[in-house]
């Protein structure tokens, strides 16, 4: 049995695509694997301001100490969180119903 990609597998995936000019004297191939599932589904998310001010508390605790600007670091590492989260939420619940 094959594993499964990890990611949820491809988003956009473009086969190649093989092409013989000879107007220009161009030849060659071109495709795309595309981009992961999770990464795609995690880019549509926008979470919560509240959700973002919750993380930043969890996160704060982690911050190296001296760290000065902590408020805007942590509010892009708390949104990147939360937006995982959600995508993997949503390639669970996608499995779920493969069942």
């Amino acid at each position: 049995m094959s594993e499964k990609p990890k990611g949820g597998g491809p988003a956009f995936p473009c086969p190649d695509v093989t092409w013989d000019s000879t107007d220009a004297n161009l030849k060659g191939t071109q495709g795309d694997p595309g981009m992961p599932l999770r990464d795609w589904l995690a880019g549509q998310y926008t979470p919560p301001a509240d959700d973002v001010v919750s993380m930043c508390e969890i996160l704060f605790k982690t911050m190296p100490a001296g760290c000065g600007n902590w408020p805007m670091l942590c509010k892009r590492e708390a949104r990147a969180h939360l937006r995982y989260y959600e995508a993997d939420a949503m390639l669970a619940e996608r499995e779920k119903a493969k069942e």
